[in-house]
């Protein structure tokens, strides 16, 4: 059990212990292969009955959802942003962080046709924030996170214009703009209305305790910093007014002389949360409206935040529910008493995992989603994440993701495959068990659940882990509770397909065995069907098989209802074929 509290048994980095977090008791699901992209994916965003992929390589990737659940590729792209960036875009030398970072629709976009993405720069001219003079350089010192808004001419897919709308100079390109997202649940006159939230990183630096950038996963200060952006989550309207290129919400908690930034200066009045060391994946719950948040920690603790308007999330003073015993040393941490968590001006993780019990002694976290949907209801009511450095697949119940300082408990989720033996996710990746799978975590507008795994760049969708049972008597294809000829119609037109995932769609084409496909031996199994009911069947001159290899074929096939027939007798009947 990943309990609230956790001891430091020596001094060094990945000495907070946790616990090992047990597996779950909500019971096993399977992943199914639904689509392969052409390249990794950062952030995977849904609109109406399509999901779309923001690939590092700059393409945002357009697929449709067919009835079998599997995903179906547009010819063409939506959007290619280094083509129409070309020569700016990507350039940054930290290749993990480079390329396309996060994409989002403008909740007008029917009538507006506004469309925005994030993605790394070459450095550019007229930044919104430029480098602080007293920055030491680093790696990808060259580099710009950049918004742009894109304009779709309402209704098409026909590219108008483009618009630079927030340019941020980086001094390394470590921890840099991430994922993008509109509040799902507002509607026009709420106050969150159109506002877009950006989540910015820390950039990374050397020097405990200092603003020099030119080494990676060590601790610098700028989280806690007013003046920049860095290490925040910002919150603007990107819709260009009055000759200004995005507005900030007058509601934005630091708007105005605040004086609440740490050193008691003021904090940048885009800033909606601060204290944050490289929040790469977020998004919202189109439910509740939750923003959750992954901050990739530096030597012990993940953290999933649930994002509020003014919150403080402590980097670089806390890491998870610990501080910093020596300033900005990672290496001596204690424990923050919950009385002093309930106190103090920091905001606690809703969710956390340690660096020393996983599998390889590494982690970075990813965001995922409260899962909605009918296909897997083992997740019903469970938030899911993951840690990107194995191949642990994350849960905790969604009504325990509060700010009130006590982290939820969390349980790793277990798979099955198709035969349902267990199976790991770095063995469906084809990493081996425990090895990077580097996933992220997608969801569509039914609020089914998408994993995505950058070693393969395949997208798998989460299904139910109970065997499949016969949604009806055998070889009643439309569900009617009897065998006519117009069963046989619809195995006919249904012959040599193949599904996603099997369940009532397959059978209603005859996939009669449940595998996910229509052949041979489904034929053996409707041909006994309708015989037990006086039914002939000319199987073979209906589906154009050769009356000599049908005869051939029937005997063999008989051991095919056998085991149907018993596997029918012992399979529960699932609500989730």
């Amino acid at each position: 059990m990943l309990a609230v509290g956790g001891t430091l048994t020596a001094p060094g980095a990945q000495d907070v212990d946790l616990g090992i977090v047990p597996f779950g008791t909500n019971g096993s699901v399977r992943l199914v292969e639904v689509a392969t992209l052409a390249g990794d994916s950062q952030q995977i965003i849904a609109r109406n009955d399509k999901l779309y992929f923001a690939l590092q390589n700059g393409t945002v990737a357009e697929f449709t959802k067919s009835g079998d659940g599997s995903l179906i590729p547009s010819p063409q792209p939506f959007l290619n942003v280094a083509t129409e960036r070309s020569g700016v875009f990507g350039n940054n030398p930290v290749g993990s962080a480079n390329g396309l970072r996060g994409i989002a629709f403008h909740p007008d976009f029917d009538s507006n046709g506004k469309f925005y993405s994030m993605q790394c720069e070459t450095r550019g001219a007229n930044p919104t924030h430029t480098l602080n003079p007293a920055w030491s350089l680093g790696t990808g010192s060259n580099v710009d996170s950049v918004l742009t808004e894109w304009t779709f001419h309402p209704g098409t897919t026909q590219l108008i214009s483009q618009r630079e709308v927030y340019r941020v100079q980086y001094p390394a390109g470590h921890h840099i703009g991430q994922n993008i997202a509109f509040n799902p649940i507002a509607e026009p006159g709420d106050p969150d209305y159109g506002n877009l939230y950006i989540g910015f990183g820390d950039s990374g630096g050397q020097l405990p305790g200092s603003q020099d950038f030119s080494a990676d996963n060590v601790i610098t200060t700028v989280s806690q910093d007013g003046t920049t952006v860095l290490g925040k989550m910002i919150r603007i309207n990107p819709l260009e007014q009055a000759n200004q290129p995005f507005t900030i919400p007058t509601d934005n908690p630091f708007v105005g002389n605040d004086g609440q930034a740490p050193n008691g200066g003021n904090i940048l009045d885009e800033v909606y949360a601060l204290g944050f060391r490289n929040p790469q994946t977020m998004a919202f719950d189109p439910v509740s409206g939750m923003l959750l948040s992954g901050d990739v920690s530096h030597n012990n603790v993940e953290e999933i935040n649930l994002i509020e308007s003014g919150a403080n999330y402590g980097w670089a003073e806390r890491e998870g529910t610990y501080d910093f015993t020596t300033p900005y040393s990672s290496t001596t941490l204690a424990e923050v008493p919950l009385a002093t968590r309930l106190t103090d001006p920091y905001t606690y993780p809703v969710a956390q995992f340690d660096h020393k019990n996983n599998l390889n002694g590494t982690a970075a976290i990813i965001a995922g989603a409260v899962y909605h949907g009918t296909l897997a209801p083992e997740l019903d009511g469970l938030y899911l994440f993951g840690n990107l450095s194995t191949d642990q697949i994350f849960f905790a119940e969604a009504d325990q993701l509060t700010n009130n300082e006590v982290p939820a408990m969390v349980f790793r989720q277990s798979l099955v495959d198709h035969s349902n033996n267990p199976i790991s996710l770095g063995e469906i990746v084809g990493v081996g068990a425990g090895g990077r799978a580097n996933m992220r975590f997608g969801q569509d507008s039914d609020g089914e659940l998408y994993l995505f795994s950058k070693h393969n760049d395949t997208v798998y969708l989460f299904t139910s882990g109970e065997p499949i049972a016969p949604p009806s008597i055998l070889g009643d294809l439309d569900l009617d509770g009897s065998l006519t000829t117009q069963d046989i119609d619809q195995f006919v037109a249904g012959w040599l397909s193949t599904f996603a995932f099997a369940g009532v769609h397959s059978w209603m084409n005859g996939d009669l065995n449940l595998d996910a496909r229509v052949d041979l031996e489904d034929v053996y199994l409707m041909h006994t069907a309708l015989a037990d009911v006086g039914i002939e069947w000319a199987f073979g001159k209906s589906l154009q098989v050769p009356e000599t290899t049908s005869q051939v074929l029937l005997a063999p096939l008989a051991m095919t209802f056998i085991a149907w027939s018993s596997y029918r007798s012992v399979t529960k009947v699932s609500s989730t074929c």
